[in-house]
């Protein structure tokens, strides 16, 4: 075996210096002709020169405002209320180790914070409404560690106003957060999550009912 080995690795060597010292010479066989297709990319970039860039953003702009304009489904909150709850997490697949080793199953259910702080505040409002919108404006401005999401109105138009990041509600956020009413706001104490709905409206003798 150690001899095969070293035998292909002499002819290796003496096929390389062979050509290093041009003692064998490669010859085209046949005629050559000169390439008649367009390089590819002279090919892209006269396609690109012809198109409208400016107008096709517009179109794209315009097509993900359509996508991020939402109409909200929560209920107004009419007055402080709190409540918390203790979210859980299920696994969707086996959690193994470096040995293949399954150590939490498909299926597990844990809360994650049991594992991990969550020092962020979520503020849930809707954008559509002027009244939460300067509500949202007023009370966070440039706070760090806070994150606007609209359930309702223009996301692109709301972030304008409000000069920062916002974010639209998602199925996601619909499912962890149990949003009943806007506004509210979502901070993390001790394991669970504590959900304050602040009564900004003014709905007279109606008490606000829980939406199930």
């Amino acid at each position: 075996m150690k001899k095969s080995v070293l035998t292909l690795i002499l002819l290796v060597a003496t096929c390389m210096s062979a050509f290093a010292e041009k003692r064998i010479t490669l010859k085209p066989e046949g005629e050559l002709y000169p390439i008649a297709e367009k390089d590819a990319l002279e090919e892209i970039k006269e396609k690109v020169a012809g198109l409208d860039l400016e107008k096709l953003k517009m179109k794209a702009r315009e097509s993900a405002e359509r996508q991020l304009i939402l109409r909200s489904e929560y209920q107004r909150a009419c007055e402080n209320s709190t409540f918390s709850f203790y979210p859980v997490y299920t696994l969707e697949v086996d959690i193994k180790d470096e040995k293949g080793n399954v150590i939490y199953p498909k299926g597990y259910t844990f809360n994650p914070l049991d594992y991990m702080p969550f020092p962020f505040t979520f503020v849930f409002f809707d954008g559509s409404s002027e009244k939460e919108v300067e509500w949202v404006k007023k009370n966070f401005k440039d706070t760090d560690g806070v994150f606007l999401v609209t359930t309702g109105g223009n996301v692109f138009e709301v972030a304008k106003k409000l000069e920062r990041p916002v974010y639209a509600m998602n199925e996601l956020m619909k499912k962890r957060f149990l949003i009943k009413r806007t506004p509210s706001i979502v901070r993390a104490v001790k394991n669970y999550l504590v959900v304050q709905e602040v009564g900004i409206y003014d709905c007279g003798n109606k008490k606000q009912k829980n939406k199930n």
